[in-house]
């Protein structure tokens, strides 16, 4: 004859089963969020360029100045 669980057995089992599975909706809850969440877009190197350019038109310096700092003088 198979014993039986006791209330107090049934209940931590629930408990149990209740906290795994909220965990598991915490973590979709999460993979939701970043799915709706903005993408943040990669800059092209154009666009880079171009803010080296007004960078070092803003600091007074020509590109050619910036070009030798960065060692990329052809």
């Amino acid at each position: 004859m198979a014993s039986r669980k006791t209330k107090e057995e049934r209940l931590a089992l629930i408990e149990q089963k209740i906290g795994f599975h909220k965990s598991r909706i915490d973590k979709l809850e999460d993979q939701k969020k970043a799915l709706l969440a903005p993408r943040l877009k990669k800059k092209t190197k154009a666009e880079t360029l171009n803010e080296i350019a007004k960078a070092a038109k803003a600091s007074g310096k020509s590109l050619d100045e910036v070009l030798d700092m960065l060692k990329v003088k052809e």
